[in-house]
């Protein structure tokens, strides 16, 4: 098995499903915010308050091209804006079998609502708002992710899944 490197919106499972996956082959998942906090001894919100969406951006990839330089095999979980900022996108494409999960609009609302102050760009929001930055962002991202390898609407995602992938 080559690599698996899970991109996709905000609350798109792609932490979720690395996990499920990874739990099912026994491949080590890493997910890239645990990996960016780990490295600045700082939490993500934390981070984005600090150095604003641009450092936050800087650290992110430097962290990803840590990461990318293991060894091994093992399965990504990325940040929603990762494959969107510094480049990053080629670094993916090359390093792994790059997946989109592909999650409407409504579904990710549903989702985030719950956790929203884990989720710097989108905690102080409403949901009509949140609905509208997520459309917003969909639109902004949208290019970047529909470049991966491949694209798993949300309907085909489950535990088996990852045999076919």
């Amino acid at each position: 098995m080559q690599r698996l490197i899970l991109i996709g919106m905000p609350g798109a499972g792609k932490t979720y499903w690395a996990q499920i996956w990874g739990q099912a082959s026994g491949t080590p998942v890493l997910d890239l915010d645990a990996e960016i906090e780990r490295a600045t001894g700082t939490s993500i919100p934390d981070l984005f308050a600090a150095e604003g969406e641009a450092g936050f951006r800087n650290i992110e990839h430097q962290v990803l091209q840590q990461v990318l330089s293991q060894t091994g095999t093992f399965i990504l979980a990325t940040g929603g804006g990762t494959p969107c900022f510094e480049n990053n996108l080629p670094l993916l494409l090359q390093s792994g079998n790059v997946v989109y999960l592909d999650v409407p609009v409504p579904e990710l609302v549903q989702r985030i609502r719950a956790q929203k102050q884990q989720r710097p760009l989108l905690a102080q929001l409403s949901d009509t708002a949140l609905t509208a930055r997520l459309e917003q962002l969909l639109t902004e991202r949208e290019f970047f992710y529909r470049q991966a390898h491949q694209t798993l609407p949300a309907e085909a995602l489950s535990a088996a899944t990852f045999a076919l992938l």
